[in-house]
C-alpha cells in the first residue's frame, strides 16, 4: 500500500474533524484535541523558524523594541502617518500609528493624534520593523515661546537670542512654515515665530505669521525722510522702497520736513501691498515744543545733524528726528525722537565714558508712562549718520515726544543709500555680489541696489535681501556677512511664477 504524506496544516484540518465527528465520545473528544494541541504546536514552531528567517517579530500591545527623543516635522492624519528628526544624528524617519498608539501630553494627559504640532519635542516608543509608533508623549522639559517676535539668529555661530536671553542651536533645526520645511536662509526675522527647545538650546522655530512686502511709490517728495511702519519698523526712506513687514494690518507715518501723513495698510504674507506716498505730501505739519534738561551743562545737542539751541525750548515737526548728544568723557547718546504733542520735557543725564558698556542711563522718574513712555531704541553715532538703527538704552521724556521703538535695520541689518538711490559699492570697498536670479530687482534691508548681476557695500551682519521680478513671487533671504577682507559671492533659486487666477 502506498504512504502518503500529511502536511502540518492538514493535519490540523483533519485533526479538527476527528474532534468533531467523535463529539458524542468522551475518548474521541480527548483524542481530537489532543491531535488539534499537536498540530498548533508544529504551526507555531513554523512561524517561529520564518521570524528567524525573515527578521520579523510579533509584539504584545504595547510591546515595543525602540524608543527615541526627536522633533515632530509633520502629522499626516490622511496617511496615519508621523515623521519625526532625530537632531543629534541628523535622522528622518516616519511611524504609522493606529487606534492602539497613545499619546500624552507633557503632564500624562491624554491626547490625539490631531493635538500633536510640528516642532513638538517627544519621546516616542516603536517597533523598528514594523515602523509602528506604540507611544507618543511630550517631552516632560520641552519649553516653546509662542507668538516671538523680538528675536535675532547667527546660524553661523549657532547662536539665537530670544527676548534678550542667548540660546544655541541644535545642529540639525526643524524650521517649519505650514507643512513646508525651511532652508536657513529662508527664515526672516520679521516673521513671527513659534520656538521649541530644551534646556538652553532650540531644536525648532516654526513660522507662525509669515511675512510680506511694502513697495513705496511716489517717493520723490519723502527720499531722506522717514517712515514707521504699526509703531515698530522705523526706516529712512530712499526711492521705491521694498519693505519687509509682517503679515497684519498697520498704520503707516510717513514724514519728510513739512510734508507727511498716516494711511493704513494690510500686509498679507508672500505679496506685495503698493503704498502710494504721492497723495501726502500736501498735508499739513504739526509742530511741538521739546524743553531739554541736560547733565553735564556744557553738552552739545544735534537735531537731525543741526546743533541746536537748548537754554530754551527746541520746536520740531510732529513726526522721526535723530538727536545725538556729546560731551567730553561722556558716552555719547544717539536716539529717535518721535513727536506728537504740542510740549514736552526731555530730561537726559549721561554716562561718564569707561572702557566696557556702561550701564543705562538714569531716567526721570516723574516720567509720562504708557503711550508716551520711551523704547530701546538707540543707535550709535555711526549709524546715525549712515540712517541706521540700533539697540540701547534711552532717557525718560515728557509728554510730547518718545522714542522711536527699534527700527526694521537694527545694528545686525546694516545698509547705506547714496545720492544715486541705490546700494552701491565705493572705490575700495569690499562688496557682495549677487549672481543669480539674472534680472530680478535687489533690496537690501528695504533699500533698493540694482538688478541682477549687481553689488552693494559689504558689511558684517545679518541682512535681508529681497528679490523682486515682474511677473514672478517676491522672495527675501536672509544672509550672514562675515567680516572677511575678501568679497563675497552669492547666487539664490529662480523665483517663481506668480499664478493667474
Amino acid at each position: 500500500m502506498k504512504k502518503h504524506r500529511m502536511t502540518k496544516r492538514r493535519i490540523q484540518y483533519v485533526s479538527v474533524l476527528v474532534a468533531i465527528v467523535l463529539g458524542l465520545s468522551a475518548c474521541g473528544v480527548q483524542s481530537g484535541i489532543k491531535d488539534l494541541v499537536i498540530a498548533e504546536k508544529e504551526v507555531d514552531e513554523e512561524a517561529e523558524a520564518k521570524k528567524e528567517t525573515t527578521g520579523f517579530k510579533t509584539f504584545a500591545p504595547g510591546e515595543y523594541d525602540s524608543y527615541d527623543t526627536a522633533v515632530v516635522v509633520k502629522v499626516n492624519e490622511s496617511k496615519n502617518e508621523v515623521t519625526f528628526l532625530n537632531t543629534v544624528v541628523d535622522l528622518k524617519y516616519t511611524l504609522t500609528y493606529d487606534g492602539t498608539t497613545t499619546v500624552y501630553d507633557k503632564t500624562g494627559q491624554a491626547l490625539s493624534i490631531a493635538q500633536l504640532n510640528a516642532g513638538d519635542i517627544v519621546n516616542v516608543k516603536f517597533r523598528h520593523l514594523p515602523k509602528k509608533a506604540v507611544s507618543i508623549e511630550q517631552n516632560a522639559d520641552n519649553w516653546k515661546y509662542t507668538n516671538v517676535s523680538d528675536y535675532s539668529y547667527q546660524f553661523e555661530r549657532s547662536e539665537m537670542t530670544i527676548d534678550g536671553k542667548r540660546y544655541s542651536l541644535a545642529d540639525r533645526l526643524v524650521l517649519m512654515s505650514g507643512n513646508e520645511e525651511l532652508d536657513e536662509e529662508d527664515l526672516n526675522e520679521n516673521d513671527i515665530v513659534k520656538i521649541s527647545g530644551l534646556d538652553k538650546t532650540v531644536y525648532s522655530i516654526l513660522v507662525e505669521r509669515g511675512h510680506g512686502y511694502l513697495r513705496l511709490k511716489g517717493t520723490d517728495y519723502f527720499v531722506g525722510g522717514w517712515i514707521e511702519v504699526g509703531g515698530k519698523y522705523v526706516q529712512r526712506i530712499t526711492k521705491d522702497m521694498l519693505l519687509t513687514v509682517p503679515e497684519g494690518d498697520y498704520k503707516v507715518n510717513v514724514r519728510n520736513g513739512k510734508i507727511g501723513g498716516t494711511m493704513q495698510v494690510v500686509i498679507h504674507s508672500g505679496e506685495e501691498t503698493q503704498l502710494d506716498l504721492s497723495d501726502l505730501k500736501g498735508e499739513e505739519v504739526k509742530t511741538g515744543n521739546i524743553f531739554f534738561t541736560i547733565y553735564p551743562t556744557d553738552a552739545k545737542v544735534y537735531i537731525d545733524g543741526e546743533l541746536v539751541d537748548t537754554s530754551t525750548f527746541v520746536t520740531l515737526e510732529y513726526g522721526l528726528h535723530q538727536m545725538i548728544v556729546r560731551a567730553s568723557g561722556y558716552e555719547t547718546i544717539s536716539q529717535y525722537l518721535r513727536v506728537g504733542q504740542d510740549n514736552a520735557n526731555l530730561n537726559i543725564e549721561m554716562e561718564r565714558e569707561v572702557t566696557e558698556k556702561a550701564d543705562p542711563p538714569k531716567t526721570d522718574e516723574g516720567g509720562v508712562e504708557d503711550e508716551n513712555a520711551v523704547y530701546n531704541a538707540l543707535p550709535t553715532e555711526e549709524q546715525v549718520n549712515a540712517g541706521k538703527t540700533g539697540e540701547a538704552t534711552t532717557p525718560q521724556i515728557g509728554d510730547a515726544a518718545s522714542v522711536s521703538p527699534s527700527s526694521q535695520t537694527t545694528d545686525t541689518k546694516k545698509q547705506t543709500a547714496n545720492e544715486d538711490d541705490a546700494i552701491t559699492a565705493g572705490s575700495g570697498e569690499r562688496v557682495v555680489k549677487i549672481n543669480a536670479p539674472e534680472g530680478a530687482e535687489v533690496y537690501v534691508d528695504g533699500n533698493y541696489a540694482g538688478i541682477v548681476p549687481t553689488t552693494f557695500p559689504k558689511e558684517k551682519g545679518t541682512h535681508v535681501v529681497s528679490l523682486r521680478k515682474s511677473g514672478y513671487q517676491t522672495r527675501s533671504y536672509t544672509i550672514q556677512v562675515d567680516g572677511a577682507d575678501k568679497d563675497m559671492e552669492l547666487s539664490f533659486s529662480e523665483l517663481v511664477a506668480r499664478r493667474t487666477e
